[in-house]
């Protein structure tokens, strides 16, 4: 240890502690000037050790068989009264700045200054100064120079302190740092010397050293990751506020002062670090109602939760980079309702990722809706996905809630619709019905209608078109449920002019379903209606023919096996009867139409 202090003190270098424990004797004189009677310097004991007598009216170091304790902390004198704060750090400057020269007359002028400020009675200007001084024939330089010293001591006396400030600028900052006396004065000249921790200097290293100057230095810092982040400021050798001071065995010889050549001024600045941060996400999809086939996006609000600012990256001073997933569930057979979670068994279509690096409105890539539904965004952000990756333990998750309505986009449902009359040709006053085949609604049964209006009667098979004439009759119509599957409707008002008739089916739509309309004169959907046949017409001047019963056969015979029949030659009975008959009736005829002459 007293090796240690030895060569601190000589070397003018590091921080020399208080001296404790027994210290060995065989001390000599060192630099100084001999009196008559004194001699005026340093000493040095057998391990080198360097030391100023305190009390003047007591015998030399070399009296003494040992000194056993050091002290350290405010001197006391030998009348008992104790060095101010002033004093104190006055004599450890005095002791700390010029006690270890080698030159003589400066090892005189320090013991001086040391003896005004230890000694009972002997401050500047006493008597005992004085006298001492003219009886020992000391040079006047030498007293001069203990008086200069004594006051430039005073002047630049500890405690020393380093003030230093950061500066935010960018990702980063500057540290400025003065060191000051006990006044507040900077002090230029000594040496001082900056560690980085948790940040770098503008060089890239984490350590700077320089010499104080009259304006305060300036450090470029930035932070290397994103934790804390300190520099700790130090000035190894500055002045002591107190000497270290040793006591001998015997009470009658002089205490011994040593001074630390140095002690340190240490001060930290912290630089405001990156605190964790959790990201926020409102969400919008592109398009709230479109068909199959289209493209769909989601578009993203990003923002940081309160108080918490988005993290830099202290390598680049870019914003840190996150990943959001956006997942497009469905085809859903009814809107979404909202929650937390996505419900187990939900379908998807797929899964895009878009990168974001601060607060800012993004679009994400799209996805293409492929048939009728619902479909909903939802969003995620996991930070294992920041880059650079040191970010991710300052990143909290998040995860959008799901079901949102902004979030929910509708492919509407798009009704196909195949009718058939019952008929395609009728006579008057036939009734028909329609069947009809649907596919495409909405599966939800809504209590929709599809209307079926029949137009005629027409004059002719009509011209199919997609849509109806404005001179087209309705002749009535009917309705059955908007459903899928194949109904029949019911029966259409009977058809009792002649002319055709065509069918079209409508369905106005809904919330979900897109409307539909089918084209007028469809073949399957017409039917024409014609008046039975005309009898055929009677030629003037003759009347009709009457009709004349067949006469009744003639009576069988009783007798087996005999036939009653006429002669074979010649005309028959029934021959003859029937000849009369029409003879009868052609003259009926004549006279009738001979009448109907006369009438005309």
């Amino acid at each position: 240890m007293l090796a240690l202090l030895l060569a601190l003190l000589l070397g003018l270098a590091g921080v020399a502690p208080a001296v404790a424990g027994p210290v060995s004797g065989g001390w000599h004189t060192g630099a100084g000037v001999a009196g008559t009677g004194y001699f005026v310097g340093q000493h040095r004991n057998a391990e080198g050790l360097i030391a100023y007598c305190t009390d003047f009216e007591r015998f030399s170091p070399d009296h003494a068989s040992g000194y056993t304790d050091g002290n350290a902390g405010p001197f006391v004198r030998s009348d008992g009264t104790t060095l101010s704060a002033e004093d104190n750090s006055t004599l450890a400057l005095v002791l700390g700045r010029w006690g270890a020269t080698a030159d003589n007359g400066e090892a005189a002028s320090v013991q001086l200054a040391v003896w005004s400020l230890t000694a009972t009675g002997m401050g500047w200007d006493t008597p005992s100064m004085d006298h001492f001084i003219r009886d020992q024939e000391l040079a006047p330089a030498v007293a001069s120079r203990a008086r200069a010293m004594v006051e430039q001591a005073r002047a630049e006396a500890g405690p020393y302190s380093i003030s230093a400030a950061f500066t935010p600028e960018g990702v980063g900052g500057r540290v400025s740092a003065t060191i000051l006396s006990a006044d507040g004065t900077s002090r230029p000249g000594l040496r001082l010397e900056a560690v980085a921790s948790g940040a770098g200097f503008v060089d890239g290293s984490t350590t700077s050293a320089w010499t104080s100057g009259a304006d305060p230095h300036v450090l470029d810092v930035r932070p290397t990751g994103f934790g804390p982040a300190r520099v700790t400021i130090t000035a190894p050798s500055v002045p002591a506020t107190n000497a270290a001071w040793l006591a001998p065995r015997e009470p009658d010889v002089q205490r011994l002062v040593v001074a630390p050549v140095s002690a340190d001024a240490t001060t930290s600045v912290d630089l405001p670090f990156q605190r964790a941060f959790a990201p926020e996400v409102t969400t919008s999809t592109s398009v709230a109602r479109t068909s199959p086939g289209t493209p769909v996006h989601d578009m993203l609000d990003v923002s940081v939760a309160s108080p918490g600012q988005w993290l830099i990256d202290p390598a680049s001073g870019e914003a840190v980079e996150l990943d959001v997933v956006s997942t497009l569930w469905g085809p859903l057979p009814s809107a979404p309702a909202e929650g937390p979670t996505v419900p187990a068994g939900t379908p998807s279509i797929g899964t895009v990722t878009t990168r974001v690096s601060g607060a800012g409105s993004y679009q994400t890539p799209s996805v293409t809706v492929p048939s009728a539904g619902f479909y909903v965004w939802t969003e995620s952000i996991d930070p294992r996905s920041a880059r650079p990756a040191q970010a991710a333990p300052l990143i909290q998750a998040w995860s959008g809630p799901f079901g949102l309505p902004l979030e929910t986009t509708l492919v509407p449902w798009q009704p196909r619709l195949t009718t058939t009359l019952s008929q395609s040709s009728a006579p008057v006053g036939s009734v028909v019905h329609d069947t009809v085949a649907s596919e495409g609604f909405d599966p939800a049964d809504d209590g929709d209608l599809v209307r079926l209006t029949m137009y005629g009667p027409l004059a002719g098979m009509p011209a199919e078109s997609p849509s109806v004439p404005g001179d087209a009759p309705v002749h009535s119509h009917t309705d059955v449920p908007a459903a899928n599957g194949t109904v029949t409707s019911g029966n259409f008002v009977p058809l009792e002019a002649p002319g055709c008739y065509t069918v079209v089916a409508s369905f106005s739509g809904s919330s979900t379903e897109e409307p539909f309309v089918s084209a007028f004169g469809i073949p399957d959907e017409t039917v024409c209606v014609e008046e039975p046949p005309a009898p055929a017409p009677v030629p003037e001047g003759r009347p009709p023919a009457e009709h004349v019963p067949a006469p009744a056969p003639a009576q069988a015979d009783a007798s087996p096996g005999h036939e009653q029949q006429l002669a074979r030659t010649g005309v028959s009975a029934a021959t003859m009867a029937g000849s009369a008959l029409i003879a009868l009736g052609l003259g009926v005829g004549l006279s009738i139409a001979a009448r109907r002459r006369t009438v005309r």
